[in-house]
Formats: structure tokens, C-alpha cells, sequence
């Protein structure tokens, strides 16, 4: 097991006082159940954040993982919501590993479970697609448009 840490009401829970939060954020809890390794947000091990259902609720079909740390909470995070059965996303330059030998695990991992990493600088800001799947997109309009002709 890890070193405590993130412990709720201490100071390594605490948000950076620059983050933006909003009233419509949802917080999720999870190392919740002692003696559980809870990798990631969806839970494991007999824990259920209840975040798969939430985003279902909202409408969410995609999720993006970013922080700390890609070959443990992140990685794990993004697996799982590919197992949920939604698109699932890391942004490799937003999280860091805790060790080269656990990363190149990860890696493996995320790629056998359909996730795709990509870099901040292909999102596509105010909208849901990236610019891979937007090439993607254009690729299969002009071959579309060629095969109509």
C-alpha cells in the first residue's frame, strides 16, 4: 500500500487556489475502503464511485485523464472508463509517471483497452473532438466525396 496521502481535511488534499471550480463540478471520492487499492476514479475492489453513472447521466461520451500519476490513478482512471464504454483519452504531456518500468506497463495496458494518448496540442478547445479524429474526419469526406464521382 501507498503512504497515506490525499488524506480528506489535511493539507495534501487541498486544491491548488488557482483552480477554477464551479458549482456544476462533481467531486469524486475513492480510496474510500480501507485496505483497497483504488486506482482509479470508477473505483475497484468492491468500491463504486457511482462516476460511471454520473456521466452517463449528463451525457458524457468521452472522458480525458490527465495528473498524477500516469502509471498508477491516471492510467488506471482511463482504463476503466474504456471498460465503461466510453472514449477514453490521456493527455500524456498533463501526467507524469512515478517510474519508467510502471510506465511502459501502463502503455501496454492503456493500449490493449482501446485508449487513445495523445498530446494537449491536438485537443481542439470548445469542442469534443481532437484534431486526429478531425483529419480522420476529413479523410473520410474526401474519400466519400471521390467514391460518389
Amino acid at each position: 500500500m501507498w503512504p497515506t496521502h490525499c488524506v480528506q481535511g489535511t493539507s495534501g488534499a487541498e486544491y491548488h487556489p488557482g483552480l477554477v471550480v464551479k458549482e456544476s463540478d462533481v467531486e469524486v471520492l475513492k480510496g474510500q475502503v480501507k485496505m483497497v487499492e483504488s486506482y482509479s476514479a470508477f473505483g475497484a475492489g468492491g468500491e463504486d464511485t457511482r462516476l460511471a453513472d454520473m456521466l452517463r447521466e449528463q451525457g458524457v461520451t468521452h472522458v480525458y485523464s490527465v495528473g498524477l500519476a500516469f502509471d498508477y490513478c491516471v492510467g488506471s482512471t482511463a482504463e476503466s472508463a474504456a471498460r465503461e464504454g466510453f472514449k477514453s483519452f490521456v493527455i500524456r504531456d498533463a501526467t507524469r509517471a512515478v517510474a519508467a518500468e510502471t510506465e511502459v506497463l501502463m502503455v501496454q495496458r492503456l493500449a490493449d483497452a482501446g485508449v487513445v494518448t495523445l498530446q494537449s496540442q491536438e485537443l481542439v478547445y470548445g469542442n469534443r473532438t481532437t484534431l486526429q479524429s478531425r483529419s480522420q474526419a476529413a479523410q473520410e469526406a474526401r474519400q466519400s466525396l471521390k467514391d460518389t464521382q
